[in-house]
């Protein structure tokens, strides 16, 4: 829905997630970096999903 490369995914940390604004901080090409709206429905199912995912001790890498 972002249209993100898979590069680009994979170079997202924790802190690319700006929540009190609802970006995402997204590093393109020769480092740049760009601001995309985060959408409501995923911010909202995110929170929680990370805080199982840092509990568990399997990977949640495709968890839904």
């Amino acid at each position: 829905r972002l249209g993100l490369r898979g590069g680009e995914v994979v170079a997202m940390t924790l802190e690319d997630l700006d929540w009190e604004r609802g970006e995402i901080v997204v590093r393109g090409k020769g480092q740049r970096l760009e601001r995309l709206p985060l959408p409501a429905d995923v911010g909202a199912g995110e929170p929680a999903r990370l805080m199982r995912c840092a509990s568990s001790s399997t990977s949640c890498a495709h968890s839904s």
